[in-house]
């Protein structure tokens, strides 16, 4: 008696990436906002070049808001593509040589396949023409 019964497979449930990233992209913004007015002085007291002529405060604080939600974006995407579950890739170096193998081996019976019918057909027409 067989069993129909069949073993449940674990399938990545990828459904709530989008919400995850947008919630991400949120919370990266908000920081980033909250930061800019500390980045703005530190950039303020390490670079005496440093002008904001023609900007008013609150658009410099959008634009390094903006820059610093930029870089935040990249660190995680460095700190995601790092640590995502990578696919093994199973190669046996012994199977690859067994195929070649194989391969050669059925190549070379076709060739011998083709040059006999190759000589049965020649010897048809050639009976023919007698």
């Amino acid at each position: 008696m067989s069993s129909q019964v069949a073993i449940a497979s674990k399938k990545n449930n990828r459904r709530m990436w989008p919400v995850m990233g947008f919630l991400l992209i949120v919370a990266l913004t908000l920081l980033a906002y909250t930061i800019a007015p500390n980045v703005i002085d530190w950039i303020k007291a390490n670079f005496r070049q440093f002008r904001t002529a023609g900007m008013t405060d609150e658009q410099l604080r959008l634009a390094f808001t903006a820059i610093v939600f930029v870089l935040f974006t990249l660190v995680v995407a460095l700190i995601i593509a790092v640590s995502a579950p990578k696919k093994a890739i199973n190669v046996n170096t012994d199977e690859l040589s067994k195929e070649r193998v194989d391969m050669l081996k059925g190549k070379r019976a076709r060739k011998k396949r083709q040059r006999r019918i190759n000589r049965e057909y020649r010897e048809h027409v050639e009976g023919k023409n007698k």
